[in-house]
């Protein structure tokens, strides 16, 4: 969202600004995936957390406080260069 604030489209036919939005989101997908090895938060977790055994699995082993914010910090961390 913040690369799209900074970047977005002024109006749909704004095709500069939404072809470079995409390459920056893209690029931080890319660069976020290869530093955590995925963007997904089931893989990241290792759970799948929208089941209620893989809620209970990820509260009672602090997944969400423990693995989270590390991911937060490197995608701020990774964000930080697009901005």
């Amino acid at each position: 969202m913040a690369i799209g604030l900074k970047y977005g489209q002024i109006n749909e036919d704004d095709a500069e600004n939404r072809n470079k939005t995409n390459k920056l989101c893209e690029e931080f997908l890319d660069e976020f995936a290869s530093e955590n090895g995925s963007y997904i938060c089931n893989e990241l977790l290792g759970i799948e957390f929208t089941s209620e055994d893989g809620m209970k699995y990820a509260i009672e082993n602090n997944l969400f406080s423990e693995i989270c914010l590390k991911m937060v910090a490197s995608a701020t961390k990774i964000l930080e260069t697009k901005l």
